[in-house]
């Protein structure tokens, strides 16, 4: 009985996550701020899924300007991996993240890149 509880307990709590996940994309995505911090899934053939940040440094026109984060992980805490190097960019227009946000966005390599979540403080 007490496995049983956990199990729906862990369910239910997931599947709030993914839901406050997507909510924070619908919300988010359409209006970005600097200093909004993404959170993104790469699935590579070689590496296999690995997590890493984006934290917006500026907005132009047609792109959107981050500061990559220090670390990428498939394993690492997401604390870890919110250290940003700000002496690097990285840049990506609006219509590739829009892709990204669709799920549709894969790169000649075969890497799989999904927007998990957008953080704003």
């Amino acid at each position: 009985m007490v496995i049983l509880s956990v199990c729906a307990f862990t369910a239910a709590y997931l599947y709030y996550v993914k839901k406050e996940r997507e909510a924070s994309i619908k919300n988010y995505f359409p209006s970005p701020r600097i200093g909004d911090i993404y959170k993104l899934k790469k699935d590579t053939r070689e590496d296999g899924v690995t997590v890493f940040y984006l934290k917006i440094k500026d907005i132009g026109e047609q792109s959107i300007y981050f500061y990559p984060g220090r670390l990428v992980a498939g394993a690492l805490h997401d604390s870890f991996l919110k250290h940003f190097d700000t002496t690097e960019t990285a840049v990506y227009t609006k219509k590739e993240l829009a892709e990204i946000v669709a799920g549709k966005w894969m790169v000649p390599s075969k890497d799989e890149t999904q927007l998990v979540e957008i953080e704003r403080k």
